[in-house]
């Protein structure tokens, strides 16, 4: 008897969070356009899956670096697969150019890559009463002073070597007359839960992704 592979798309991207929202404009274009778009996704990361409606998250246990693993389970089910993760144990991408660019190209997308109008990054399942939550707990939902949020201390891709110095002399200069906020003292129930956060926001000071 033979399988009958899934109808539609699936993108391939087991995690982080970050690489995650690197693609989520390219699923949202494909619903937009009429194909089903499927994730095949490391169910350490699911969750920020939750926060979209247009997409259809497929959860494995394969470790993020299993990209190998995860494409021949994708390709066995699934009548399209894209992969948008170039990096991995079994698989290496190029590296003449961005990873985030590369991931957009490997999915048919490269061209599309900083067209954020019609590619814009949407989580469209916000939780407001979670976004208040968290802006009150580090008082930020009824503050007056201009809030900076940092993320400098907790950075993995890039280790920050000066943190220590730089988020003192912060401190030292706008701590008086503004709210600053620790990103990585914030424990939020869902990552995109952040957002209320980044809205209320006057600037925020990262040097790339901490989670």
């Amino acid at each position: 008897m033979l399988h009958m592979k899934t109808e539609g798309t699936a993108i391939v991207q087991l995690g982080k969070y970050g690489d995650l929202m690197n693609l989520l404009p390219v699923a949202r274009h494909l619903h937009k356009t009429g194909v089903t778009p499927y994730w095949v996704v490391s169910i350490n990361y699911l969750s920020i899956l939750k926060g979209v409606d247009y997409l259809h998250p497929d959860p494995v246990h394969f470790h993020v670096t299993k990209i190998k693993d995860a494409l021949q389970y994708a390709a066995a089910k699934y009548e399209t697969v894209l992969n948008g993760q170039p990096y991995g144990k079994d698989y290496k991408g190029p590296k003449d150019v961005s990873y985030n660019e590369l991931a957009w190209r490997n999915c048919g997308f490269g061209e599309q890559f900083r067209n954020a109008e019609e590619f814009p990054l949407v989580f469209n399942r916000r939780d407001s009463e979670r976004e208040d939550f968290l802006a009150l707990q580090h008082g930020c939902k009824n503050a007056t002073a201009p809030i900076i949020l940092m993320a400098v201390g907790c950075i993995r891709s890039s280790p920050f070597p000066s943190r220590a110095v730089f988020m003192e002399s912060v401190q030292r200069k706008y701590g008086s007359r503004c709210r600053i906020v620790d990103l990585c003292d914030v424990k939020a129930a869902r990552i995109y839960d952040l957002l209320g956060l980044f809205e209320r926001a006057s600037l925020l000071i990262t040097g790339d992704t901490y989670a």
